[in-house]
């Protein structure tokens, strides 16, 4: 879509996106006053997402089961189902584990996004680059070194605040849309 037709597009329902940011600022305020709450919520969700995801991979693996690759098909999705149980069941240890896998991928990531941004050191923007992996190497760091009490309110801040950035994204974006309909002063 031509970025003409984006911004019509906004531009037309601007209201939806100003109250969809308004939305999504409350519910993020709602998980950093929160965040366990928040971070069991998102346990038990994807707990959720495993649990569908493993029935229909079992489903396809007994619809195909001639295929040759069966047996790993099926134990694929005797994995989802176990691991979707077990975090639907235990919210507080699904959270830990969730948490310990994003403190080592925050970590893991900012340090690859830091040795890129070396390499690249002769392009516009490597700085960019290389403030954004030492905090994120930095984050994960924290909350590594906090856990396995991190494991129960990260998840839930880091989502909170994820959803405040958005939603004022979303009202800047259509507030912009918004004001370039309008006729500007010669």
């Amino acid at each position: 879509m031509p970025a003409s037709e984006t911004l019509a597009a906004i531009r037309q329902h601007s209201g939806w996106f100003i109250a969809l940011g308004v939305v999504q600022i409350l519910v993020g305020m709602l998980a950093i006053g929160s965040p366990y709450i928040a971070t069991l919520a998102s346990a038990v969700f994807l707990g959720w997402l495993l649990i569908v995801a493993g029935v229909f991979q079992g489903v396809q693996a007994f619809r195909a089961r001639a295929w040759q690759g069966f047996l790993l098909h099926f134990l694929g999705a005797a994995l989802y189902l176990v691991a979707g149980v077990l975090v639907v069941t235990r919210p507080a240890a699904g959270a830990l584990t969730l948490t310990l896998i994003l403190a080592i991928f925050l970590t893991v990531e900012g340090v690859s996004r830091a040795v890129l941004a070396f390499r690249l050191r002769d392009h516009p923007g490597w700085a960019g680059l290389l403030v954004g992996g030492v905090l994120g190497a930095i984050l994960g760091v924290m909350i590594w070194l906090k856990w396995p009490s991190s494991g129960l309110w990260a998840l839930g801040l880091l989502i909170g605040v994820n959803l405040i950035f958005n939603g004022f994204c979303l009202i800047a974006i259509a507030s912009a849309a918004k004001r370039s309909d309008q006729p500007q002063p010669a």
